[in-house]
């Protein structure tokens, strides 16, 4: 094998376009057609819950349309209690491979221990892969260390001839205490590709590939030098008519090694409109002109795409990223294009075949992911449609909403200024809001407190320029950029405003607490029955929004979500990661209604956060002060980050895997408004939506007669959409959480005591401290969110409810040496989700055939009662 350890990672109301108008979309000679995979899809559950949800209270979510689907590969996983041959035999020679690392890691020294704690990891970790395919090409795309356990989790994606493989990912966990690799996931393509001589060009696929590349690299420069562009601008289409000026001008054997990536861009664009402009244009003009009209910027040799491909369409928010790409699904590799498309609704990932030979328009699209997650269903998750009840919804919004903010902001945003910068930093901030904790307003009767100080709870360690300083960077010939102070609910964690026109801007209105940082602003709710305009309290939501997104930064932080993680920071201290990526977070967001999403593009780009109102009762209802809404939209950039690296944004779009990033909202959601251990049952957007028990199917309860979810209920037709799955998962997370506080009590607060200072609550466990040197959260609740986390690090790309449960067993191996094996055993079996739980004919759609299992393993019966627990102890503030 061979491996390059670099990383080429990266520093008007719209109408829907139906199934059927879909299927009528033509232009030119060539239909722009629907996959038949799409359009046979079975419809979700959550299409089915949806209408009953909204027959119940009229409640309709925002009109988005989302497609996710791919290859159904399930990654080979092994660990300490399913060693692989290969695993085995690694970790028993393991001691030859730090050797063979001699004096490389030490020579970091000077660096300190962590570069060469990270220098260790990726050796072993790049050696165990080389053993595990020796005939095969692997890059690593990520090394994050986390300290807190002292496991280097790698990543790997394979390449053939240099072009990167979807689908196909190794990931290694490394536990730099014993030298020995913990665990490992493995969706590898291997054995020879399918049809690897074509009969016209007379290579290998993968030649044709490289080929393409460099063929289109060369008419580009050609072209720059006889075509006027002062954008630097390749227009493909309008070069040298020579026999090889690209795809337009191509021969028919040059045509059938790869096809013009501006071809499958337009069948996409068909696939994923749901903006009636687009579609009638697409669809009035000939494909030809269109294709003319796309502009094609190679990109450089800095960045990790191919080409940037442009056009006039007011949708997209930035040109496309295009990179030839090979995709693995299961029995073959097929050469694609890969397009990172960022729209107002969707930031789509999306493989479409670029085999020459087909036919413009005939595109298939081989795996789809939408970075962007909701809160609940928008009724189209597969793609098929939204609802048209959801269009008059936000075409109704109040007139207030969709215009301009009427709030007038101070003067001043932000200063630069060294003094006063400078001086500012001594002002402690106030923020009128509802405390950290607390749900939503039906727990505090409604009534924001004003928070200043230690109150807020400000974390040096996950903030240590505060909330509202973003610090200068480095310039690449000398100096730096100056340190910028905002006035405003802006800083180096995430930008606050409002958004009412629904597209993409930065540029809204953000609250403004002036010189001394007040940001003390009331809202004046009216009787229940009675209309308020959510655009008059607009300073108020911005600033809970400002204030909940930081707190949850610096929980995560503390967790385990640090800037080489991929955590969402602009500025990264010198921590590893990329910076940039500051939540931009928008307030009354104005493109639709009763739902929230969250957008989790790779490390070093922007996240978005669209919080929406809820219209279900007058007042209306703003999603911004329900914490737990916020919460689950961040904890889905939390798990898209840690699965399959920062780099990776593609780990989590369907089935189980999809199903688990909206369970672990939930349950980190319902973890952080967990005040009272004996509070038994949870529900999800109780109070924006005005419905009882919420807008999931059951509240989370242990009780079965409350919520009898298990495994098995992944069968069932209702359940196939990603939210109702997620449901199921976060209830067995919640039955972990439960067991482990019956075994370790419950902590008031999840916020660990500061790094350096004492820790007076007995937050950590103290013998293991002691045994092993490792901060371990001593009660339940604290450890459950603990090994949640670290168990999104651990498992690999894609996976399913066993490889997150094996996951979290690893977890808790890693931490306390496995004391807690059969509580999570049991505490899983409890749901069916057993050690002989299983699944078969899985689809990318959630469905197939599962099989449950109640048993814990032998090890784990209980012994009659012989074995002394523990008492329960707790902790209240």
């Amino acid at each position: 094998m061979h491996t390059r350890h670099h990383s080429r990672l990266p520093s008007l109301p719209r109408t829907l376009l139906t199934t059927a108008s879909l299927l009528s979309v033509t232009a030119g000679a060539h239909a722009l057609v629907l996959p038949t995979s799409l359009i046979s899809a079975p419809a979700t559950g959550d299409l089915g819950s949806l209408d009953s949800l909204a027959s119940r209270g009229n409640l309709a979510s925002s009109v988005r349309k989302s497609i996710n689907f791919g290859p159904s590969i399930a990654a080979a996983v092994h660990d300490g209690h399913d060693p692989s041959p290969a695993l085995s035999v690694w970790n028993a020679n393991h001691f030859a491979a730090l050797h063979a690392i001699g004096d490389k890691c030490d020579a970091l020294v000077d660096q300190g221990t962590r570069a060469v704690a990270r220098c260790v990891g990726q050796e072993l970790a790049t050696s165990f892969v080389e053993q595990l395919h020796p005939d095969a090409d692997f890059r690593l795309t990520d090394l994050v260390l986390s300290s807190h356990s002292g496991i280097v989790h790698a990543h790997f994606v394979q390449e053939i001839d240099g072009v990167p493989v979807a689908n196909a990912n190794v990931n290694v966990n490394v536990d730099l205490a014993s030298g020995k690799v913990l665990s490992y996931g493995d969706s590898s393509f291997v054995g020879a590709i399918k049809g690897n001589e074509d009969s016209k060009a007379g290579y290998s696929r993968s030649r044709r590939a490289s080929a393409w590349k460099q063929r289109v690299k060369t008419w580009a420069t050609d072209a720059v030098d006889t075509i006027e562009n002062a954008a630097g601008q390749v227009v493909f289409g309008s070069s040298p008519s020579s026999s090889d000026n690209g795809p337009q001008g191509a021969t028919a054997g040059a045509r059938a090694s790869a096809a013009d990536p501006r071809e499958g861009l337009l069948t996409f664009l068909a696939i994923q409109s749901n903006n009636v402009q687009l579609s009638t244009r697409l669809a009035s003009a000939p494909r030809a002109q269109l294709v003319d009209q796309m502009s094609v910027v190679e990109a450089s040799e800095a960045d990790k795409h191919d080409f940037e491909i442009a056009m006039d369409i007011a949708d997209l928010d930035e040109p496309v990223k295009a990179t030839l790409t090979y995709v693995h699904d299961g029995a073959d590799v097929k050469l694609a294009w890969k397009y990172e498309v960022k729209s107002h609704d969707n930031m789509y990932e999306a493989y479409l075949t670029a085999d020459g030979s087909v036919s413009p328009g005939d595109e298939v699209p081989l795996l789809v992911v939408d970075w962007v997650r909701d809160f609940a269903s928008t009724g189209g998750e597969l793609g098929i449609d939204s609802r048209a009840s959801d269009i008059a919804l936000r075409e109704a919004r109040p007139s207030a909403a969709a215009t301009a903010s009427s709030v007038t902001s101070a003067p001043v945003a932000s200063t630069t200024d060294k003094k006063e910068v400078d001086a500012m930093r001594k002002v402690k901030p106030a923020y009128k809001v509802f405390p950290w904790g607390e749900n939503d307003p039906s727990e505090s009767d409604g009534k924001r407190v004003v928070l200043r100080g230690t109150l807020v709870e400000l974390d040096d360690e996950a903030s240590p320029a505060g909330w509202h300083l973003v610090p200068g960077e480095k310039r690449e010939y000398g100096g730096a950029t100056p340190d910028t102070f905002y006035f405003e609910t802006r800083g180096n964690n995430v930008l606050a405003q409002d958004n009412p026109s629904g597209g993409n801007s930065m540029n809204g209105f953000r609250a403004n607490g002036g010189k001394d940082m007040s940001f003390k602003f009331g809202i004046h709710m009216p009787k229940e029955g009675h209309s308020l305009d959510p655009t008059s309290y607009i300073e108020a939501s911005t600033t809970e929004l400002f204030y909940t997104n930081n707190e949850i930064h610096d929980l995560y932080h503390r967790y385990g979500f640090d800037e080489e993680a991929g955590n969402f920071q602009d500025h990264n201290f010198g921590r590893g990661g990329y910076g940039g990526d500051a939540v931009q977070a928008n307030a009354q967001d104005g493109s639709g209604y009763n739902n929230a999403n969250f957008a989790t593009p790779p490390d070093g780009q922007r996240p978005r956060m669209r919080m929406y109102v809820w219209n279900a009762q007058q007042p209306y209802r703003d999603g911004d002060f329900e914490a737990g809404i916020v919460i689950h939209e961040y904890s889905h950039g939390l798990s898209t980050r840690l699965t399959g690296g920062p780099a990776n944004s593609g780990c989590l779009g369907w089935g189980e895997a999809g199903g688990m990033g909206e369970g672990w909202g939930d349950f980190l959601a319902t973890m952080i408004r967990m005040h009272d251990a004996n509070v038994t049952d949870y529900s999800m957007g109780e109070w924006a939506s005005a419905r009882k028990n919420g807008i999931r199917n059951y509240r989370y309860s242990r009780n079965m007669t409350e919520n009898p979810s298990t495994y098995k209920f992944l069968d069932k037709p209702g359940y196939w959409g990603v939210h109702a799955i997620g449901e199921v998962w976060a209830e067995m997370l919640f039955e972990l959480s439960e067991s482990l506080m019956d075994e370790y009590g419950f902590h008031a607060t999840l916020f660990p005591p500061p790094v350096n200072g004492p820790d007076k609550t007995g937050y950590y466990d103290a013998e293991l401290l002691a045994k092993k040197g490792k901060k371990v959260p001593a009660h339940g609740n604290t450890l459950a969110v603990q090994l949640v986390i670290d168990g999104m690090k651990l498992q690999p790309c894609r996976p399913s409810f066993q490889n997150a449960r094996d996951a979290i067993i690893t977890a808790d191996e890693a931490l306390t040496g496995g004391r807690n094996y059969c509580i999570i055993q049991k505490a899983f079996a409890r749901r069916g989700l057993g050690p002989a739980s299983r699944v078969v004919g899985s689809t990318p759609w959630g469905g197939g055939s599962r099989t449950e299992d109640y048993s814990p393993p032998a090890r784990c019966v209980d012994d009659g009662g012989k074995k002394k627990k523990k008492a329960p102890k707790s902790f209240s503030a």
